[in-house]
């Protein structure tokens, strides 16, 4: 995995998410597309982003302790049960910068894992080597996971 940074680290109108996954594709961050830049198009984009690179939205995955009920059919649980992008996840963290004073806040962050619920990349290059704070359960964090598999042919 290439590692890509954002360039912008602005609250609401960060690139956290192009720079994530221009990293799990390995690709330029200029060859990805400015997703928050496009308002309420951003997820017809992302899927299209995902399918152009051979891979289909399945579903999306629910840290049980940061969820209500209703979504435990959908627990970071199943995550072991797919394959990713070479292993590897598009997730949504509680900001570590937008979220102190053990107060989390509906301010997201995007980061890459894998199977383990390893930050393997986090995009924003203040946060290297950063512990998270108030993420200590054994999803260390981990907010949503969205998962996408290979296309079958």
């Amino acid at each position: 995995m290439k590692k890509v940074y954002q360039r912008i680290v602005d609250i609401g109108h960060g690139d956290c998410m192009q720079s994530s996954i221009a990293s799990m594709f390995d690709e330029e961050y200029e060859n990805v597309p400015p997703f928050v830049e496009l308002g309420t198009e951003w997820w017809e984009k992302f899927e299209e982003y995902f399918a152009s690179k051979g891979y289909k939205w399945k579903t999306v995955l629910y840290n049980p302790i940061m969820w209500d009920k209703t979504h435990k059919d959908s627990s970071l649980d199943r995550l072991k049960e797919f394959n990713g992008v070479n292993g590897l996840f598009y997730a949504t963290v509680c900001s570590p910068k937008y979220n102190t004073n053990g107060e989390l806040s509906g301010i997201l962050h995007a980061v890459v894992v894998d199977k383990d619920f390893n930050i393997v990349h986090d995009p924003n290059p203040m946060n290297i080597n950063i512990k998270y704070p108030h993420y200590e359960d054994i999803y260390h964090g981990i907010r949503t996971v969205e998962v996408f598999e290979p296309i079958e042919n």
